[in-house]
């Protein structure tokens, strides 16, 4: 499904919108946290790329921030212009938010281990966040991989963030460039690891919602 185009019939992705009207393909954005602390992920977030996934009329964001290791920005390959050390976690995600919300009211993410990385980075992000709750919904790449993969169906769920939690469990090696080289998806190489796979979580997760869904 190319960006821009109208959700196909048939498709995860238009079974998905069928039984969540209040959402569009414009609200679904492919999210990069980068960090330092696999224990305690907010503690060390120092990077954000998010990116959407179908549409072309919003650009990307990218910010880079506060104390990023050297050890990291080595390991992301941002150079260290790229990097704001004036700005705070809590300025940048107060950054990061408005700029989704001038954009969609009903951002829906997609990270690769979502639930044990980006959503727990961004839940505390909010929560000290003086603006208070954010109906931000998070689904995992990993899951939307598998979910269609095995031609599975969707969960009835009151929350969009929670369709694919039925999907059959993967290796936990099994991460985004594993699930892009089965689908035999590639990104050209980027200015930053990062943005590279942000773009690659955005190519993969339009190529497995645009499958066909079961009948």
């Amino acid at each position: 499904m190319p960006i821009g185009s109208e959700v196909l019939d048939g498709s995860y992705m238009g079974e998905l919108l069928s039984r969540f009207p209040a959402y569009t393909e414009e609200d679904f954005w492919a999210l990069i946290c980068c960090g330092s602390d696999l224990h305690h992920p907010y503690d060390g977030w120092s990077g954000v790329v998010a990116i959407p996934i179908f549409s072309a009329r919003y650009r990307p964001f990218e910010l880079f921030f506060g104390d990023f290791p050297d050890s990291l920005a080595q390991y992301e390959n941002v150079p260290d212009y790229l990097v704001n050390r004036d700005i705070s976690k809590y300025q940048a995600f107060s950054e990061f938010r408005s700029f989704i919300e001038a954009c969609t009211d009903n951002p829906v993410f997609i990270s690769a281990n979502a639930s044990t990385w980006a959503l727990k980075i961004v839940n505390e992000a909010v929560r000290l966040d003086s603006s208070g709750a954010w109906n931000a919904q998070f689904i995992c790449l990993r899951d939307v991989y598998s979910l269609t993969r095995s031609s599975g169906d969707l969960c009835s769920s009151e929350f969009i963030g929670s369709a694919f939690r039925l999907a059959p469990a993967l290796s936990k090696r099994f991460g985004l460039h594993a699930i892009a080289d089965a689908l035999d998806i590639s990104e050209p190489d980027s200015s930053n690891r990062a943005l590279h796979r942000a773009r690659l979580t955005a190519a993969v997760s339009r190529r497995c919602l645009d499958m066909t869904y079961p009948s």
